[in-house]
């Protein structure tokens, strides 16, 4: 199930090295208040969907479905007790803006602490406990790491807090484009510098292939499809590192009229783990 995610960031981190902050229309979004009803995410536990309604990306995966041993050979060697924790979490959820926060689902207090502890070291960072909260600092930045009584742990840059809050009525009219049986997905509010006022992407897995769909909205004619369009070099470029060739054939834009678009991709499943020539 890690793939789903990797693919879509593959993908739309080839158009945008990092999430805008909310556009003015989320903004007032958030300040207007919160939905009446529960959000009722795809794959998204209710505790971590009212949480991030000032993201303008959000990221959701389901770890719990994970094939660790086909995943294996990704894990560099010396990082056993990360495969150890890919196990046993569940969801992981990125709420990206102009501050950014990680949601997590049973993740293992005791063996998350003492894994971090032992890799710290290797990633130039230190540990320490602060409080309630699991601080890993490196460089100038100090990362929180907070296990709660609803089972949810948050991963939080200290100085810059993202602001908590309901779901914005734009962001889960994105998120229920998302079907219900997608193993992954990513939704934007917007990449105003790339003209886009919205995306919404998502994955699952069919036959011997992962099946990729992402949607745009544009603030001027032309401009959704042809974002979509240069989306598969985010692939290629992710692909290229491993020595792996992507045809592009794999990809095709369709429904595209003067202000929306969607593309349309069928990944071979073992894109991400084929071994390199």
């Amino acid at each position: 199930m890690l793939r789903p995610l990797l693919l879509v960031s593959l993908a739309l981190g080839g158009c945008s090295r990092k999430a805008d902050a909310p556009s003015e229309l989320a903004t007032t979004a958030v300040e207007s208040g919160s939905p009446s009803e529960t959000p009722n995410f795809p794959l998204v536990p209710d505790p971590i969907a009212i949480q991030v309604g000032s993201a303008n990306v959000v990221i959701a995966i389901d770890l719990a479905k994970l094939d660790i041993a086909e995943l294996s050979p990704m894990v560099p060697e010396g990082l056993d007790c990360v495969r150890g924790l890919l196990g046993k979490v569940g969801v992981v959820v990125l709420a990206l803006g102009e501050h950014s926060q990680g949601f997590v689902t049973g993740m293992p207090e005791d063996a998350t602490i003492k894994c971090i502890t032992e890799l710290a070291p290797l990633l130039g960072a230190t540990t320490r406990p602060a409080g309630d909260a699991f601080q890993v600092v490196i460089g100038g930045d100090t990362y929180a790491i907070r296990w709660g009584k609803d089972g949810v742990t948050t991963i939080r840059d200290e100085a810059h807090p993202m602001k908590i809050a309901a779901p914005t009525p734009k962001l889960v009219a994105l998120i229920k484009q998302v079907p219900r049986d997608s193993e992954g997905w990513m939704v934007s509010g917007g990449w105003p510098k790339l003209k886009i006022t919205s995306s919404v992407a998502w994955i699952k897995s069919e036959k011997d292939s992962w099946h990729l769909v992402v949607t745009a909205n544009g603030s001027e004619p032309g401009v959704a499809a042809s974002w979509l369009a240069s989306i598969p070099r985010g692939f290629k470029q992710g692909a290229a590192a491993k020595g792996v060739v992507v045809d592009d054939s794999w990809f095709k834009v369709t429904n595209a009229n003067a202000m929306s678009a969607r593309l349309d991709g069928n990944i071979p499943s073992d894109l991400i783990t084929r071994p390199e020539p």
